[in-house]
């Protein structure tokens, strides 16, 4: 078990790809946090690291109450961590996985709460999501909230990073926009097209037909106006 001043460990929660995942109690705040230990594999994740932690001060200052909150980055005797919001209930994929068709009304509640801490991060610090999944949605006495904003998709349990974390983008199919499938980086039209995936399996109690096409046959996405007052190319 992991050792980190000012933070008593209190269990290991998940092994990740990226990540191991603990639950923990801050001391001098006597709060709940959920600790990632980020897991070195080679020289080239110093630069990761650097790069993530330079996202992570961005989301960090990101107060919204659908967004799980980024607290700090530490390092510690050579090993780095993220302390995080401690996240509590199910996640959408758990609700999906125990009632299959989600109600329409509910459904319709959970995505347009995603939609508006999706829309806040960009408007405050021009993040975005890049992973977004049923995995990374919780949902607690009816309060909905994204995680890993700004992180690149790491999940409570460790998995997903996003472009350039990711070596075969197709591993995070089918919430990947059909630019992802080919190279392209995630941008906030590509958490739409994720958040609408999402939406037709909360209703369906199944992935959509249209993201389940095979690798490399994804059809394009159609060009649409943007909204008003927002510039071509930035929305």
């Amino acid at each position: 078990m992991i050792s980190i001043t000012g933070f008593e460990i209190i269990e290991k929660v998940a092994d990740g790809t990226v990540f191991r995942s603990y639950k923990a109690r801050q001391t001098n705040l006597d709060r709940m946090v959920l600790i990632k230990e980020f897991i070195v594999a080679g020289p080239e994740d110093q630069a990761r690291f650097e790069a993530l932690v330079k996202e992570a001060k961005r989301a960090a200052r990101l107060k919204h109450p659908g967004i799980l909150q980024l607290f700090d980055a530490v390092e510690e005797g050579g090993t780095r961590f993220l302390v995080m919001e401690h996240p509590v209930g199910t996640t959408v994929a758990q609700l999906i996985s125990s009632i299959g068709n989600v109600p329409q009304k509910r459904a319709l509640q959970i995505i347009q709460e995603v939609a508006r801490a999706l829309e806040f991060s960009w408007i405050r610090s021009s993040l975005v999501h890049g992973a977004l999944s049923p995995d990374m949605i919780t949902l607690e006495d009816g309060a909905v909230k994204v995680v890993g904003i700004g992180l690149g998709g790491v999940g409570p349990e460790g998995h997903g990073m996003s472009a350039p974390w990711v070596t075969d983008p197709l591993q995070r199919n089918p919430y990947l926009a059909p630019e992802l499938q080919t190279g392209g980086k995630p941008n906030l039209r590509t958490d739409i097209y994720a958040a609408g995936v999402i939406l037709g399996q909360m209703l369906n109690g199944s992935v959509p037909e249209f993201a389940r096409v095979a690798p490399g046959q994804a059809p394009s996405l159609r060009q649409v106006a943007p909204p008003p007052g927002v510039t071509p190319g930035t929305w």
